[in-house]
C-alpha cells in the first residue's frame, strides 16, 4: 500500500533541522560567551562601587579631616548601604597607610573577574591621586611608598 498525500516531516528531515538549529545555537553561544559578559557586567559594578565609596570617602575627609579604617563607617550620611563585590556579596577593602592615626590617606580595590589588560587584575583608588586605574597583582598594597605614589 501506497500514500499519495504523507502528511508531516520525515525522521531524516527532523533530523537534518535539529542538527542545524543545534549547529546555530552553539554557534550563537560561542560568540556571544554569556560566561564572559556576565563577568564583566560585575567588573563594571565593582568600579562603580569603587567610584561610588571614593565619592564617600572624600565626603567623610572632609568633615572629619581623616579617612575611615573600615568601609562600615561611610555608612549613613556618606553611603545608604554598604556596597558588596557583585559575586562573593564581601566587603571591599580599605587600606590605610602607616601606623599613625588618624589616616590621611586611603586606597580602596577590587579584584576583576575579567579584566581588559591581562596584567591588571586590581581596580584600584588612591585618595592621594584621587583616581582609579587598573593594577597588576604584584601591587604591595600595605606599602606606604606604593600607596603615595601617583606615578601611573
Amino acid at each position: 500500500m501506497h500514500l499519495k498525500n504523507q502528511k508531516g516531516f520525515t525522521l531524516i528531515e527532523l533530523l537534518v533541522t535539529f542538527a542545524v538549529l543545534s549547529i546555530l545555537v552553539l554557534l550563537a553561544l560561542f560568540v556571544i560567551n554569556p560566561t564572559k559578559q556576565i563577568a564583566d557586567a560585575r567588573d563594571a559594578q565593582r568600579k562603580k562601587d569603587l567610584h561610588q565609596i571614593s565619592v564617600s570617602l572624600l565626603s567623610y575627609y572632609g568633615r572629619h579631616f581623616y579617612y575611615p579604617v573600615i568601609l562600615s563607617d561611610l555608612v549613613g550620611p556618606d553611603l545608604k548601604t554598604e556596597p558588596k563585590d557583585p559575586k562573593t556579596n564581601s566587603s571591599y577593602q580599605i587600606v590605610v597607610p602607616g601606623e599613625g592615626m588618624p589616616p590621611q590617606d586611603a586606597v580602596i580595590y577590587t579584584t576583576l573577574e575579567s579584566p581588559t589588560d591581562a596584567n591588571n587584575y586590581y581596580w584600584v583608588y588612591k585618595t592621594a591621586c584621587g583616581r582609579a586605574k587598573g593594577e597588576s597583582r604584584t601591587v604591595n598594597l600595605t606599602d606606604d611608598y606604593y600607596i603615595n605614589n601617583c606615578t601611573w
